[in-house]
C-alpha cells in the first residue's frame, strides 16, 4: 500500500483536500479518476465522524462507501484526538472519556479503509498541556490504533501534529526532540514510524486570506533566507524517512506554492478555501438573476449559525454579509437551505442554468489549481 500510493513522495508533494461539502468530495473523486492522481482526501472529525458531521449528513462509513474502491483517493483522518469533536467539548469530558471517544473514531476510521490517521492530542479544554503530556497522548492513540489495525487485518500510516499555531512543535529542537521520543517508542514495540510529521511554517488562516508570515514574504531570496528553521527541519525528518506536512495552504499564491514544491515537502492541506469559494458561486447566483429574497434568507440563516466566529480576525471590522460568506458551507446540508436551494432551482431552471453545476464547478477549479501546481 504504501509503496504505490508514496512511490513520488519527495518528488511531488501530495495535496490533501478536506471535503467541505458533497460538491468538494465529488470534484475530487472525478479529478482522481481523470487525471489518475493520488488525492488525499482529509475530513476532520468535526466535518465527518463515526456518528456525525456537517458535511453531506455523511458518517465515517457513509463516506468510505461514497469513495467505494477509487483506488487513488488516499482517505486520511484530519486532527484525530481528544476533544476535536462536538460531541466530547459540548458534554465536556474528562481525559479518560475524551480519549475513549476519540478511539473509538479511529476504530472506525480503521475499518472504514481509512489509510492515514492523523495523531493530534494537543487539545484540552481542562489544562493547558506540555510537549511530554502531548507526546505520552500521542504514543496511547498509536500504539491503540496500530494494534486495532493489525487484529482487524488493515494497513495504515501515521501523521503527527498539533493544533495549528500551539508553539509547541516550531522550533528544530523541539521537532528532533519530539522525533527521538516517537522513534524510541516504535522501536521498542515494534511499530512503523510515522509516514508525516506536520511542521508549522507561518501558513494561517483568517476569514478569506492566509494571515501568516510567510505569504507575507515577498521574493524568493527571503523565502529562502526567513524559512531557514523550517528548511532545517525538513531535511532533518527527510533524512529520517519521514516527511512534512504543511497545513493551512489555502489562499496562498503560485510562487509561494512552487516554493513549498521546490522545497520538497511530502504533502500539503487546503479546506476552507473551498467552502468560502462554493458558498460565493451560490451568492453569485442568486444576486445576478435577482433572486434577492432567497439570498437575504440565506444570508441570514448562514450569519446564525453562528460558524463564522472562528475565521474572523475582528468581529468589529467585518460585515454581516462577509461573515455569511464564510459560514455559508456550513449549513448546505440543513434542511432550510436544501428548500431554499430547490425554490432557487424552480426558477432558474426555467433560464436553463444549473445551480449545483455552477457550484461544483467553483469547487472543481479551485481544487484543480492545488493539483496542477503540484502535479
Amino acid at each position: 500500500m504504501k509503496k504505490r500510493l508514496f512511490k513520488n513522495l519527495g518528488k511531488k508533494p501530495l495535496v490533501g483536500i478536506g471535503p467541505m461539502s458533497i460538491n468538494c468530495i465529488n470534484s475530487v473523486i472525478e479529478l482522481s479518476k481523470k487525471n489518475k492522481l493520488p488525492i488525499m482526501l482529509i475530513p476532520s472529525r468535526r466535518q465527518i465522524d463515526y456518528n456525525a458531521g456537517y458535511v453531506g449528513n455523511l458518517n465515517t462509513k457513509k463516506l468510505s462507501k461514497l469513495i467505494n474502491k477509487n483506488k487513488n483517493i488516499i482517505l486520511c483522518r484530519d486532527h484525530g484526538g481528544p476533544w476535536q469533536s462536538e460531541l466530547e467539548n459540548s458534554k465536556k469530558m474528562f481525559l479518560s472519556d475524551a480519549m475513549k471517544s476519540s478511539k473509538k473514531s479511529f476504530e472506525y476510521d480503521i475499518k472504514s479503509n481509512f489509510k492515514i490517521l492523523h495523531l493530534d492530542p494537543s487539545i484540552d479544554i481542562h489544562n493547558k498541556l506540555n510537549i511530554d503530556q502531548i507526546i505520552e497522548r500521542i504514543k496511547e492513540l498509536y500504539e491503540h490504533c496500530w494494534y486495532f489495525a493489525k487484529k482487524n487485518k488493515k494497513d495504515i500510516l501515521f501523521e503527527i501534529g498539533t493544533e495549528e499555531q500551539n508553539g509547541l512543535l516550531n522550533s528544530f529542537e523541539s521537532f528532533r526532540y519530539a522525533f527521538n521520543e516517537i522513534s524510541k517508542f516504535c522501536n521498542f514495540n515494534k511499530i512503523i514510524k510515522p509516514t508525516f510529521f506536520v511542521v508549522q511554517f507561518g501558513t494561517k488562516v483568517m476569514e478569506d486570506k492566509n494571515i501568516g508570515n510567510f505569504n507575507k514574504i515577498e521574493n524568493l531570496r527571503d523565502l529562502k533566507r526567513k524559512n531557514k528553521e523550517f528548511l532545517k527541519i525538513n531535511d532533518f525528518l527527510i533524512r529520517n524517512k519521514i516527511f512534512t506536512k504543511i497545513h493551512n495552504v489555502d489562499y496562498l499564491s503560485d510562487k509561494h506554492l512552487h516554493f513549498l514544491k521546490k522545497s520538497k515537502v511530502g504533502a500539503i492541506n487546503v479546506a476552507p478555501e473551498f467552502g468560502v469559494v462554493e458558498t460565493r458561486a451560490f451568492i453569485k447566483t442568486l444576486r445576478d438573476n435577482n433572486l434577492n429574497e432567497i439570498l437575504k434568507e440565506f444570508l441570514r440563516l448562514s450569519y446564525n449559525s453562528k460558524k463564522w466566529q472562528k475565521w474572523v480576525i475582528n468581529k468589529n471590522k467585518i460585515s454581516k454579509f462577509k461573515c455569511s460568506e464564510l459560514a455559508g458551507h456550513y449549513i448546505f446540508s440543513s434542511n432550510d437551505f436544501k428548500n431554499l436551494k430547490k425554490e432557487a432551482n424552480k426558477y432558474l431552471l426555467k433560464k436553463n442554468i444549473q445551480l449545483n453545476e455552477i457550484m461544483y464547478s467553483a469547487v472543481k477549479n479551485t481544487v484543480s489549481r492545488y493539483l496542477k501546481i503540484f502535479n
